[in-house]
């Protein structure tokens, strides 16, 4: 899960080297990686528990996801639904505050997903 924090952080020194602000234009970009989290979190415990499925069950929510935040953003979809998606809490608009505790409360998601998914690992015989 090191990989999004990388492309993130490099991300926002473009834009701060764009824009003048570093600070800016880190925190801007690395605001949204609780969210990446739970996705890839979601994947992991997928993968855990369902064994080959899981990929399916991965990359389903990652493209509702998707899908609920292109529909909310044209305005099929209202505040309140919208708000199922991780990146609804992280989302650049007044539609929410993404404060420390909001940040806290995604990587706390994001590690019990993926500790169900380690776990449901450990359940299973990998040996070939």
């Amino acid at each position: 899960m090191t990989v999004p924090v990388a492309m993130l952080v490099i991300a926002g020194l473009g834009l701060g080297l764009g824009s003048g602000d570093f600070a800016g234009g880190l925190a801007l970009t690395t605001v949204i990686l609780p969210g990446i989290w739970v996705m890839a979190g979601i994947a992991v415990a997928a993968f855990g528990l369902f064994r080959r499925a899981g990929a399916v069950v991965g990359w389903t929510a990652l493209v509702l996801t998707i899908a609920l935040e292109v529909a909310w953003e044209v305005g099929l979809v209202n505040d309140s639904l919208f708000m199922i998606s991780p990146f609804a809490h992280v989302h650049y608009s007044t539609l929410a505050s993404p404060g420390p505790g909001t940040l806290a409360g995604l990587t706390v998601v994001a590690a019990g997903l993926a500790a169900v998914g380690l776990y449901g690992l450990r359940r299973r015989d990998l040996t070939l």
